[in-house]
């Protein structure tokens, strides 16, 4: 019993591996470690080191973010997402933002898939919504691009659900594929641009860039760069570096 019990186990590992392939087909890395510099008008504030793990039933992502110079007084941001893969990617459980050392500016999102509710908590408050289908929160949204096939066919618009634990709301994007290659620190990539659309109440504010070619090292359809603008100015995030495992 033991051994049909074990040869049963490997099956379902590698149909659960099957059906979370790469957009290229392939499988995803155990283990995947970037960094980012952020800037805001052109000046960097702070350095962002994010790491991605699986063990090919789950997974778990965790980014911190550390102030640069004036801003290292704000404490280190702290994020984590964590949840299963789904053979359309990943599917997260819970997710949660911490803001130095202050209780009172953390918080939580928890993905109910049975019940298919989205519980956001925030200064010991919870505030349940509907949740959608392929939903992802802050953190998870950008590696599920590393499912998502671009190609075949052409996308052209991109839309998901996306949860901060504060709020839940949908965004749009327009797709389109680079001809002149992106120069990052982490190097020289061919890119997938994403462009939110702007909506009647919300005008557009982000800009994505992703890794879909790489000449020196293997592409995963992740973030490259990343723009957002606010009332405060303009944020830019850059790669820095990236290792697989």
């Amino acid at each position: 019993m033991k051994f049909i019990h074990f040869i049963f186990s490997c099956l379902s590992l590698s149909l659960l591996l099957h059906g979370a392939a790469l957009a290229d087909g392939s499988l995803p890395p155990k283990k995947l470690t970037l960094a980012y510099e952020a800037s805001r008008e052109g000046k960097p504030f702070a350095t962002v080191n994010e790491t991605f793990t699986h063990d090919g039933t789950h997974y778990r992502i965790e980014s911190i973010t550390k102030g640069v110079g004036f801003y290292a007084l704000f404490g280190e941001r702290k994020l984590l997402s964590q949840g299963v893969i789904t053979a359309k990617g990943l599917q997260p459980s819970h997710f949660e933002a911490l803001q130095g050392d202050n209780a009172k500016k953390t918080v939580y999102a928890d993905f109910d898939w049975a019940n298919m509710t989205l519980n956001m908590t925030q200064k010991s408050k919870t505030n349940t919504v509907a949740l959608n289908t392929g939903a992802q929160d802050l953190l998870s949204f950008g590696y599920q691009f590393m499912f998502t096939n671009f190609e075949a066919p052409k996308a052209t618009e991109y839309d998901l659900y996306l949860a901060t634990g504060k709020k839940y709301k949908p965004y749009k994007f327009t797709v389109s594929q680079l001809l002149e290659p992106v120069n990052t620190p982490a190097g020289r990539f061919k890119a997938i641009y994403l462009k939110e659309i702007a909506t009647d109440d919300k005008p557009a504010s982000k800009e994505v860039w992703l890794d879909s070619k790489n000449t020196g090292t293997k592409a995963y359809n992740l973030p490259i760069k990343i723009i957002i603008r606010d009332d405060n100015g303009t944020i830019e995030q850059v790669l820095t570096s990236i290792h697989a495992e």
